[in-house]
């Protein structure tokens, strides 16, 4: 079985959802968007409700946790499929770094929030 790529849209409201979808159905290879359906789903209206790896588990990201915006809730996720090998990669869309930010994120972008997800004991 050959493990997914996975796609986060980024911010629901920009082009992350739009070149997600079109980069999704170009690859050729399996790749699972992980974010906001609706806003993915503008441009495909054929997407399936839940993409899942196996063992069963929703990926796309359909309600966030309390208070976390999707975008975040999306990397996060795809990095802890990344990190427990249930994905071979992630590709992250564009995201609103100044509105998260007012909105409580810690972190300046991607790398920092990828860096605190992925950080191992010395």
């Amino acid at each position: 079985m050959t493990l997914p790529l996975l796609i986060t849209p980024g911010d629901p409201m920009g082009i992350g959802p739009e070149v997600s979808v079109k980069a999704a159905k170009a690859l050729g290879i399996p790749a699972i968007l992980v974010g906001e359906l609706e806003a993915c789903r503008q441009w495909d209206s054929d997407l399936p409700q839940v993409e899942v790896i196996e063992p069963v588990e929703e990926l796309c990201v359909l309600q966030p946790p309390e208070g976390e915006p999707v975008e975040v809730a999306a990397i996060r996720l795809a990095a802890e499929a990344c990190l427990a090998e249930r994905a071979r990669a992630m590709v992250t869309g564009p995201i609103h770094k100044e509105r998260l930010v007012s909105q409580g994120f810690e972190y300046s972008g991607h790398t920092d929030f990828l860096g605190a997800l992925c950080a191992q004991d010395p």
